[in-house]
């Protein structure tokens, strides 16, 4: 039902992306638990290998090694049926949805935060197997490095064991600069997204339910309260009580709107103050086009096409038309 609404729409849900891995890794476990008991069977009797020849001692290095990955492979299979409990209890109660909601919203952000914690992480691991790996177990490979400084994040850590295995304090300050860059930095930029991306989420909660597009928080629980509360009014000394109790907290809320809200002279008043704030804006756009008018009228009066200045026909440029021009 859901692929009809498009393919790339049914791909974008996570719950539909966990299903389909559950059923690949469910294959996979399928198949390695039937090696396992063809295995099983097959090394129960036969003495095929040399140890098992000459020293009489069989190992079943293989029935063990598919048995370890099937068990893996159930593992997450079983992991992720439950979490899909998630969905199903989202389903039922809209409430319980917070989690799944904000972990999408941040999804991209966390992409790109998870990208730039990895090259971090990596760089300095490598720089840790560099310089201790040769005297310490913690960081004697690339990977035991990575393993350690991810248990450092979580305050898993000896610090002294570090100066004792290094020539001077150098190490532990490279040490505590990793801490700092990786605790205060990043992990506060970690919380800062799902913070950003919960307080979005409430906003579009908030929006649905002031539009009234959104359904009851409490899902079923609500349902089953106004089930309760039909059935219950209908008894007859605990409906009374019931009707009394709400028909004040309808009150109390009719009231609390009536304050909220304002009152009919305040509204008359913020609009005189409109009115007023307009009429003012008005006369002083008609004062700038009187004062423009006004311009214009001089300039073609001292302008004019084919005047003569009576005090000057000629043209010479006497006194007194000097104090008739312009």
């Amino acid at each position: 039902m859901e692929l009809r609404a498009g393919i790339l729409t049914y791909f974008s849900d996570m719950w539909n992306l966990m299903d389909w891995a559950n059923y690949g890794i469910i294959f996979i476990a399928w198949f390695d638990i039937g090696d396992y008991i063809d295995l099983a069977r097959s090394s129960a009797t036969a003495c095929s290998s040399t140890l098992c020849k000459r020293v009489g001692y069989q190992d079943h290095w293989e029935v063990m090694a598919v048995n370890s990955d099937a068990k893996s492979y159930l593992s997450l299979c079983v992991c992720i049926q439950l979490l899909k409990v998630i969905k199903f209890s989202a389903m039922a109660v809209p409430k319980m949805d917070l989690a799944p909601k904000v972990l999408k919203k941040a999804l991209p952000d966390l992409i790109f935060f998870g990208i730039v914690f990895g090259i971090s992480l990596l760089a300095f691991s490598m720089m840790f197997y560099v310089t201790l790996g040769p005297v310490m177990s913690e960081y004697s490979s690339q990977v035991a490095s990575i393993v350690a400084l991810c248990r450092a994040l979580f305050g898993d850590f000896d610090i002294d064991e570090i100066i004792n295995n290094s020539s001077g304090y150098m190490n532990a300050i490279l040490f505590i600069g990793y801490l700092f860059f990786a605790v205060f930095i990043l992990l506060s930029m970690f919380f800062a997204i799902l913070g950003e991306a919960q307080a979005t989420v409430r906003d579009e909660q908030r929006e649905a339910k002031r539009e009234a597009t959104s359904a009851p928080e409490y899902g079923v629980f609500d349902a089953a309260y106004k089930s309760a509360s039909k059935l219950a009014r209908r008894l007859p000394l605990i409906g009374a009580q019931l009707k009394q109790q709400q028909s004040k907290d309808a009150e109390m809320k009719s009231n609390e709107h009536a304050d909220a809200a304002p009152s009919a002279m305040d509204r008359v008043e913020a609009r005189q103050l409109e009115l007023a704030d307009q009429l003012a804006a008005l006369r002083d756009s008609f004062k700038d086009v009187d004062d423009i008018k006004h311009s214009i009228r001089d300039v073609r009066t001292c302008s004019g096409t084919g005047s003569r200045d009576p005090y000057d026909p000629d043209g010479k440029g006497s006194k007194k038309s000097q104090m008739y021009s312009c």
